[in-house]
């Protein structure tokens, strides 16, 4: 008798036992498989939100260029601090931007293509120079429009410029001069004591 109770609470321990196993391995599985879906969807919002602000920010570049216009040509001997993209102004307002930049396999010198709203008609004796927003600004080419009566086309070459200024180059120049202003001038003679000296 007590050896078929035995036998009998074993079997009901069993029973329990192999119930309760499967029953915890699904909340397992189905723990992992929610905590994989909200993954996935973080990931997902992570990823639309950057594209949404690449957009954004292209969109905002493209926002600011005129479509309609035509391109000029400059070649200039630096163009430090310049580049694709920078404005091209005149007077201060933005008409324009940079398209390229290259080097002329000739002459050495940085041509630079800019394109140029089309309600801005440039004489033909316009210049261009690269100058800089401020002390620590970046560079844009500003155009001094001419008086000649015939204009620019498209694809023009503007032929007087002024190129980019090296700021570290002049900021070198003007150290090396406050030096050289700082050295202490040679020492004189005593003219009085000399005169002493051969009268002696």
């Amino acid at each position: 008798m007590l050896f078929s109770k035995s036998i009998f609470g074993f079997s009901t321990n069993l029973a329990n036992k192999l119930l309760r196993e499967p029953i915890k391995g699904t909340v397992k599985i189905m723990a992992k498989t929610s905590n994989s879906i909200i993954e996935t969807l973080l990931g997902g919002l992570v990823i639309a939100v950057s594209a949404y602000f690449v957009y954004f920010a292209y969109s905002s570049g493209q926002s600011g260029r005129p479509s309609n216009g035509y391109s000029v040509l400059a070649k200039f001997h630096r163009t430090d601090g310049l580049h694709v993209g920078s404005d091209v102004k005149v007077s201060g307002v933005k008409v324009g931007y940079v398209l390229s930049l290259e080097i002329d396999p000739k002459s050495y010198q940085a041509r630079a293509t800019f394109f140029i709203n089309n309600s801005i008609k440039l004489p033909m004796d316009s210049s261009a120079a690269i100058v800089s927003e401020g002390l620590l600004g970046g560079k844009y080419i500003s155009l001094d429009p001419g008086t000649d009566s015939d204009l620019l086309a498209d694809k023009g070459i503007i032929t007087q410029t002024e190129s980019s200024v090296n700021l570290e180059t002049l900021l070198n120049k003007f150290l090396f001069s406050k030096h050289e202003d700082a050295e202490p001038p040679p020492p004189t003679e005593d003219i009085s004591s000399k005169g002493k000296q051969i009268a002696n």
